[in-house]
């Protein structure tokens, strides 16, 4: 399915910011035209007001430092109301290739979801209630890849909330200057800021002598679990930075992770 903002990285639904606010319906009758469905735009019609107002908040993000089979574990067992959101309206991009764009309607309790991933000419847009089961999010496409993307959002996304006073983990939004060739009529945010957001790595452990140890070192990625807290009763996500295991010899193992 194409249409003519498919391609552009800053897929947010310009269609109708691009053309006096809507008032010059030709992109949206294009948009008709090439399948796309009422929601289809109306979703981003919703994500692109609210970033019009104060700009576009843009993560950076890869995909690998913030997923893996332990952390979706961890994130099926949550809801949508068991997150907190960085922004009221913001996009992350991950690898370069993926934007998943994001609007928290507090009035309806609803967030406001758009993925697109132009190198398999894949879009999803919709509502995600309050309380909707992540698991239950991912489950809506059966592509795999796109299954890992959401979760990733999610795993980052808890990520930036659970370490948002540590400006190392996670940086203050910083302005950059747009140099964004206009196509097709379509607008470039007023306001771009951007976070790269990059956990902690660590240099692998010197060599001991502990001969109870594995003698084969590998390295442990970040990922989530649920803890249980006492003085609370109840369990809660904690992250876990990234760690090396084992003993450091002449092989060091390069696990593959399946997710």
């Amino acid at each position: 399915m194409k249409h003519p903002i498919f391609n552009s990285k800053w897929v947010i639904g310009n269609i109708y910011l691009a053309t006096n606010k809507g008032k010059d319906k030709s992109l949206i009758y294009q948009a008709i035209a090439s399948g796309f469905k009422k929601e289809e735009f109306e979703v981003p019609l919703k994500i692109a007001t609210e970033i019009e107002k104060n700009g576009l908040i843009l993560v950076e993000v890869k995909k690998n430092d913030f997923i893996n089979k332990v952390s979706i574990n961890t994130l099926n067992k949550l809801n949508v109301k068991d997150f907190k959101y960085p922004f009221k309206a913001f996009s992350v991009i991950f690898d370069d290739k993926v934007l998943i764009s994001f609007y928290f309607d507090e009035k309806n309790n609803t967030g406001v979801f758009q993925l697109e991933y132009p190198q398999i000419n894949q879009r999803l847009v919709g509502y995600i209630p309050a309380d909707k089961n992540i698991e239950d999010i991912v489950n809506q496409t059966n592509i795999e890849e796109l299954k890992e993307y959401i979760y990733t959002f999610f795993s980052a996304i808890l990520y930036m909330t659970t370490f948002k006073s540590d400006k190392k983990r996670v940086p203050t939004p910083k302005a950059v200057k747009q140099k964004i060739k206009l196509t097709n009529n379509i607008k470039a945010p007023k306001k771009l800021s951007v976070i790269k957001l990059i956990p902690p790595t660590f240099n692998k452990p010197k060599t001991s002598s502990n001969s109870g140890k594995k003698n084969v070192m590998y390295l442990v990625r970040g990922h989530w679990r649920m803890q249980y807290y006492p003085s609370l009763k109840t369990h809660k996500p904690k992250w876990i930075d990234a760690h090396w295991r084992g003993i450091e010899n002449d092989e060091v193992n390069s696990k593959i992770y399946k997710i």
